[in-house]
């Protein structure tokens, strides 16, 4: 029983020294937080990041805002250009003749073509909505209209 004691001493001994330390060590620090400042200065020094953090989130969420409304006019900005020329005729060479898009991420724009030959060339504009046209395209025009929507995969 005595031996008993003894141990339930020296384990109080030990805990006893465990919470010593553990108390210099939090002294330390507080004292180190502390130092060159009284409890007043600490504070107001809380209250002005409270107010600091405050400014922060109202301009992140402007930015945000600015973000979102940027990326929905992003959507609508021309982006996707290609050109394709091509031999309209057999007896005509040096690619004269040309198809090039223009759309926009949301798949809106314009298919322009040009057919050269010997005594004349003529311009077609063809309108783009969901990266297709109500007007039937050549191939020359579908592979231009290809190309100019490989930006947005």
């Amino acid at each position: 029983m005595l031996y008993a004691l003894y141990a339930l001493a020296g384990a109080l001994l030990i805990a006893i020294v465990v919470f010593i330390t553990v108390l210099v060590n939090l002294s330390k620090r507080l004292k180190k937080l502390t130092t060159g400042t009284n409890g007043k200065n600490l504070e107001d020094a809380i209250y002005q990041l409270m107010h600091d953090h405050e400014i922060f989130e109202g301009r992140i969420e402007s930015v945000e805002q600015t973000n979102a409304r940027i990326d929905r006019e992003l959507k609508s900005a021309i982006r996707g250009i290609a050109t394709v020329r091509y031999n309209a005729f057999a007896d005509v060479g040096g690619r004269q003749s040309f198809a090039t898009a223009i759309v926009s991420e949301d798949g809106t724009g314009v298919v322009i073509s040009s057919i050269y030959s010997r005594d004349r060339m003529n311009v077609y504009a063809k309108p783009v909505a969901d990266f297709s046209s109500e007007y039937e395209l050549s191939n020359e025009e579908e592979r231009a209209l290809k190309e100019a929507s490989k930006i947005f995969e």
